[in-house]
């Protein structure tokens, strides 16, 4: 009875802890937990083991891979059908044209195609969970230097465009190109 009223003391005082941080230090918590080595920063191998599947969501025919088609046609995260921008109110902007529109969705798909084939590391018109998640490190690895800081984690900010993105090396590229992983 005593040890179980101590683990629950212990266990009360932790959630308690934690609920009372504030939000960077959450964030600081969840990035200790996710950093297996301790050396304050995220390697794409500790990346690997802390994510997700990324070709789940977007993998229709479960193959594993995902084509060109299943990319276009996913859902970008956070997205929802029907949702229009902060607040859901009236704008003062006019209606866009069917013109308009259709030319935005070309400059879309262009744009996703584009990025399609960035990420198409291998050249064979397919995404890997590798390869997928090689692009997202490359993009959060604002300052190039192969590994992910708790700042590096944190999402972009809305107000303007984030320091992500661009094209550098791949992780481990310092072994002849390759990642480690296969």
């Amino acid at each position: 009875m005593k040890k179980l009223t101590l683990f629950t003391g212990i266990g009360l005082i932790g959630w308690s802890s934690l609920s009372s941080a504030q939000p960077g230090e959450r964030a600081q918590e969840l990035f200790n937990g996710l950093d297996t080595s301790g050396d304050g920063n995220l390697s794409f191998e500790e990346f690997l083991e802390n994510g997700r599947n990324p070709v789940e969501r977007l993998d229709s025919d479960a193959d594993g891979l995902v084509s060109l088609e299943e990319f276009l046609a996913g859902k970008p995260e956070g997205r929802r059908p029907g949702r229009k921008g902060k607040g859901g109110g009236q704008s003062d902007r006019p209606k866009p044209t069917a013109e308009q529109i259709a030319e935005m969705q070309a400059k879309m798909q262009e744009r996703a195609m584009a990025k399609f084939v960035e990420r198409d590391l291998d050249g064979n018109g397919l995404l890997s969970a590798l390869e997928i998640s090689e692009a997202t490190f490359l993009e959060m690895d604002a300052d190039g230097n192969g590994v992910l800081s708790a700042e590096e984690l944190k999402p972009p900010r809305r107000a303007g465009r984030s320091e992500r993105g661009g094209r550098r090396s791949r992780p481990g590229a310092n072994s002849g190109g390759q990642s480690g992983l296969s």
